[in-house]
């Protein structure tokens, strides 16, 4: 951060990767249209396997997800790019968040502000498996997420941050009972019955 020059700065992970030559090319047109105000910009982000094939797309519109990014991350932090002004106004990240840091960043900008979305562009691919992938680090980041939100004054848990606890702690309970391939078989299976492409016995 201390030798950033460029107004917009990205955050990329250690198995984080542009999507292509030319997504910053795409990106900078939309860049332009943003309102000085505006301090957040998101895309979205490809997940995809150790052979880089793409499991999913993650990503939704503002207007959809404000309210449930008020109590738990819901933006892919590698495909967002945040006005380097952010920085001398709210200072860098807070390192004993060693899992939601993220999060906690972007809350402080937008628990009053909002992000820019722009729909259709793949800016980066995240590899599934890194630190916040597994069920049980997913639970320890919900933890610091609560950790952050009383920080901001929120005080007690919203009804997103609680359904997603309770959806990761059956996970764990379920890999302790029947372990990982069943439970694989048994998520791929509800996401076949709301019509999206199995995920889980792919990683």
């Amino acid at each position: 951060m201390d030798h950033a020059k460029g107004e917009w700065i990205i955050f990329l992970g250690a198995d984080d990767y542009l999507w292509d030559s030319g997504v910053f090319e795409k990106l900078v047109s939309h860049l332009e249209d943003v309102q000085q105000n505006i301090k957040i910009v998101y895309c979205q982000v490809a997940i995809v396997d150790k052979e880089g094939n793409k499991l999913g797309v993650a990503g939704e519109p503002w207007k959809r997800i404000k309210r449930k990014f008020s109590q738990i991350m819901c933006i892919p932090h590698p495909a967002t790019v945040c006005r380097r002004s952010m920085f001398y106004a709210y200072g860098k990240f807070d390192e004993s968040f060693h899992i939601a840091g993220d999060f906690e960043f972007l809350l402080r900008e937008l628990k009053h502000a909002d992000a820019f979305f722009v729909p259709g562009l793949i800016l980066t691919a995240m590899q599934h498996g890194g630190v916040s992938s597994t069920p049980e680090n997913h639970l320890d980041g919900l933890k610091e997420m609560r950790v952050i939100l009383k920080k901001h004054g929120q005080k007690l848990p919203g009804i997103y941050w609680l359904m997603s606890y309770l959806r990761v702690m059956s996970r764990v309970l379920l890999l302790n009972l029947i372990g990982k391939k069943h439970v694989a078989s048994i998520l791929d299976c509800g996401r076949s019955c709301t019509g999206k492409k199995p995920f889980w016995t792919r990683i």
